[in-house]
């Protein structure tokens, strides 16, 4: 997965590939949920996976970590990460026979977000994944909404070529 040279958000970057390599099968409770690069909306009636919380770095200290090959000019490593959650819930179009366990649901989707990055860990293109720091899980919402969300933090390094 590349990073283009004019897109300086990780956040599209990685929603593209988790979008793209997303196995419904290794989920077998959710399929495949909705990927959106902001907090979860409050008329999500399916379980939906969010990046956000985006926060990068310059590597060097002045912004500029390297010539380009040809000699034309400088670029820059980034390092930075997102955090990844996973939601799941009883929500008011279901129904607990249909959505039988929130956390679980979770819990396997966050598997799947491992999956996938550490599978693209090396040999990504210009945004490369470095670690993944979790899983950490919370109820969230109202007894009502019986929410659950499972959540990371990935951490990424790119380089940006300023055009």
């Amino acid at each position: 997965m590349t990073l283009p040279k004019d897109l300086e958000d990780p956040r599209v970057t990685l929603l593209a590939l988790l979008s793209a390599e997303w196995l419904p099968a290794n989920v077998p409770s959710v399929g495949t949920p909705a990927f959106r690069t902001e907090w979860r909306g409050t008329m999500d009636d399916t379980p939906v996976v969010t990046i956000t919380n985006r926060d990068d770095v310059d590597i060097a200290a002045r912004g500029y970590s390297s010539i380009r090959g040809d000699g034309s000019g400088v670029a820059s490593r980034k390092r930075g990460s997102v955090f990844v959650n996973c939601w799941s819930g009883v929500f008011a179009t279901g129904t607990r026979a249909a959505n039988p366990n929130p956390k679980t649901q979770a819990k396997e989707m966050w598997a799947e977000v491992e999956r996938i990055v550490i599978a693209h860990a090396t040999g990504s293109g210009d945004l490369e994944f470095l670690r993944t720091d979790g899983p950490s899980s919370q109820d969230e919402g109202t007894d009502a909404e019986d929410l659950h969300r499972t959540f990371g933090r990935i951490e990424y390094e790119y380089q940006l070529t300023p055009a």
